[in-house]
């Protein structure tokens, strides 16, 4: 029997998007999986969708608004599958994203994340921006904690559950949250990808990196968390060369959106005020 998979969807006042990301799960190629679907506090109309939805393998859960994290975590503490991944409400996966990275864990016992190719979408998902293709395999964590961005766009890998590994989001973190949680597992396998697109993204006014402000706040939380957490993983050197590329980030991100005044106000002052 092909190994389970779960799938890990939170959503919050998802209405508009929801139906179509469970239906990219249930059209699946490879259809050994289950769906954990987290309402996180929704007050539209995103439970009588998600309902609509007969098939045994979905798993709905209600929780009051707890962010993103939370519910991740919720999705994770009853979890099934020897592998996982995240999806969000507001996504798509192609239908051969599960089949393809199952393919890549089959290469290697010393596989334990598989990623791929993410296509950017506008909100209608009928204009593609631009795709974002790893470049970096083996062990990743200095490639994470530099933010080269060579294995991570985003909460897209599919993890191998491996014994006495913790898998749990930070509470509270509503930016860089799945940045921090691959960090805290990188050291335990190895990363590889496919070839092929395994998420189509939704870029809508939603979207974290559409709140740069906020974006910057996430950047410090991670940093300080970092600190903390990794000890002489993460040296003095990393944390130069994480503050520099977080400034740089910021600062190319304030400009790209002609914000200038914010670019400077962030760089050299360190604001993120809204």
């Amino acid at each position: 029997m092909q190994p389970l998979v779960s799938v890990i969807m939170p959503v919050y006042n998802g209405e508009r998007y929801v139906a179509q990301a469970i239906q990219s799960v249930l059209s699946q190629t490879y259809q050994q999986f289950e769906l954990l679907i987290v309402n996180d506090g929704s007050t539209d109309g995103t439970e009588q969708i998600v309902k609509q939805f007969t098939d045994p393998r979905i798993r709905y859960f209600v929780q009051k608004n707890a962010g993103v994290s939370a519910a991740r975590n919720l999705a994770l503490a009853n979890k099934k599958g020897t592998y996982f991944c995240c999806l969000d409400g507001d996504d798509v996966l192609p239908q051969n994203s599960i089949q393809s990275r199952m393919e890549v864990f089959g290469r290697s016992s010393a596989i334990t994340f598989v990623d791929g190719l993410v296509f950017v979408f506008d909100a209608s998902l009928q204009k593609l921006l631009y795709q974002w293709r790893p470049r970096k395999e083996g062990h990743v964590f200095r490639e994470l904690i530099r933010l080269t961005g060579n294995c991570f766009f985003g909460p897209t890998w599919m993890v191998k559950v491996m014994p006495e590994t913790i898998y749990c989001f930070a509470d509270g973190m509503t930016h860089g949250e799945d940045l921090l949680f691959y960090i805290s597992i990188a050291n335990g396998g190895e990363y590889a990808y496919t070839e092929d697109c395994i998420l189509h993204y939704r870029k809508n006014e939603q979207s974290v990196m559409n709140n740069l402000a906020g974006l910057g706040r996430g950047y410090a939380v991670l940093a300080s968390k970092l600190a903390q957490t990794q000890g002489d993983d993460f040296t003095m050197w990393d944390r130069l060369l994480f503050h520099l590329k977080i400034r740089k980030i910021m600062f190319l991100s304030f400009c790209s959106n002609r914000d200038y005044r914010r670019a400077f106000e962030y760089v050299i002052l360190g604001k993120t005020k809204e």
